[in-house]
């Protein structure tokens, strides 16, 4: 055991654990094979709370003795079947034509049921608030925990890096056959981790690091040279692009699907859709909205605050950004009777694209109803077409009429 500091150890095993003490309690970040009691001995601490990062054996290995002593052991939402279902994903893994390359059986031998730990919600613990970062990349769902403790920042980032300019591994990072979307989302991740400039990096193999630029820009270079040698061309990263089309209206031209907001005189907003929004988005099977582009909503638009989201139908890729934003601002669903019951329970229903969380619906908008908003006035009614469960919205704004239509009619020429 290494004592970072007076409430914080990191144990070495089959990955770099992390325990985090207080008033004789503690949590731990990745347990890898090591017991509970064994921690307990070393910090002479209780344990209360097993963080895990990412769903690789090395790093939860010891979990399932976890939940039996009582822990609450808590899952990155994303790969929760890799926990819950370790055992039916290994049966069914193909031998033979297999370009699955990541090896989703490469979890713990015994299933693990927990609780969630949802992307950009913070877990309270005695005093100690931990925010969840998404990190994607080793993974798809990898999350980090960044946490301040005794006056510094820390970030437990798995294994999105292993020191200064390193990776633990690359193998693992290519999710599909000669694909470079984990590459790619390997790359948004260490921009995110460059962002938010922790004082010290806690990986999931190797030894704590304190953080500096120097030590996530050589690896930056290097990950987009290795880009620009497969691909020919040099590595762009993603930035939200916002087109105002009136006063009060804005675009996102380059999420999937596109992304609309209109905007008040004081910095509240409403979200028509919110499509993915990354240089590789995490689309299908799995689906994970990863955030590029709330950071620069008030900059880009002036909005401080949104408050409503009106779908335009259940598609993933139209309410991917919804749970973030209920996460950051506590935004309200609005949307017809006829959405109503597949937005609040997509587990009652066997169709394509639907999300796998549910969520509440706060007002539900009737046909020839008015919804009003801070002086705009919005109708929503079904409108079949690429799905049953589609909607029409209108409304006015700066003396023009706009309607949404979601994916009924689509196309480079509509554009």
């Amino acid at each position: 055991m290494i004592r970072i500091n007076e409430h914080l150890t990191h144990h070495a095993g089959s990955c770099s654990t992390y325990t985090v003490t207080q008033d004789g309690a503690a949590l731990t970040i990745d347990c890898g094979a090591l017991a509970p009691a064994a921690i307990d001995e070393a910090t002479g601490a209780q344990q209360e709370r097993l963080l895990l990062t990412h769903f690789h054996r090395d790093q939860c290995n010891a979990a399932a003795q976890w939940v039996d002593a009582g822990v609450d052991v808590v899952i990155p939402f994303s790969e929760k079947r890799f926990f819950e279902e370790a055992d039916i994903l290994r049966a069914s893994y193909d031998t033979y034509d297999n370009y699955t390359a990541w090896y989703p059986g490469f979890s713990s031998l015994q299933d693990i049921t927990g609780t969630h730990a949802i992307d950009y919600d913070k877990i309270l613990w005695r005093g100690v608030e931990l925010e969840v970062v998404p990190l994607p990349g080793h993974t798809f769902g990898q999350s980090g925990y960044l946490f301040e403790l005794d006056g510094k920042r820390y970030l437990a980032c798995g294994d999105l890096m292993s020191a200064p300019g390193k990776i633990h591994e690359y193998h693992r990072v290519q999710w599909a056959y000669m694909s470079f979307q984990g590459h790619v989302n390997l790359l948004e991740s260490l921009q995110t981790v460059r962002d938010l400039a922790p004082d010290m990096i806690l990986p999931g193999h190797g030894e704590p690091f304190p953080y500096t630029h120097a030590a996530i820009d050589c690896l930056i270079d290097a990950l987009a040279e290795l880009f620009e040698l497969f691909h020919g061309r040099p590595y762009q990263p993603y930035h939200a692009a916002f087109r105002q089309l009136s006063e009060h209206v804005f675009e996102v031209t380059n999420s999937s699907a596109n992304t609309y907001i209109v905007r008040d005189d004081e910095g509240h907003g409403l979200f028509i859709d919110c499509g993915y929004t990354s240089g590789a988005p995490i689309s299908a099977n799995p689906h994970r909205f990863i955030d590029h582009l709330l950071p620069r909503l008030e900059a880009e638009t002036g909005i401080t605050d949104v408050e409503w989201f009106l779908p335009s139908h259940y598609h993933d890729d139209h309410l991917a950004g919804l749970p973030t934003l209920q996460v950051k601002y506590g935004t309200r669903l609005a949307c017809s009777p006829e959405l109503q019951d597949l937005l609040e329970h997509p587990e009652r229903y066997d169709m394509p694209c639907t999300v796998p969380h549910a969520t509440t619906v706060d007002h539900v908008i009737r046909r020839d109803d008015l919804f009003a908003w801070r002086g705009f006035e919005f109708r929503m009614e079904q409108f079949p077409g690429q799905t049953w469960y589609h909607h029409l919205i209108s409304f006015e704004a700066d003396g023009r009429r706009y309607l949404s239509i979601g994916d009924n009619i689509s196309g480079i020429s509509f554009r």
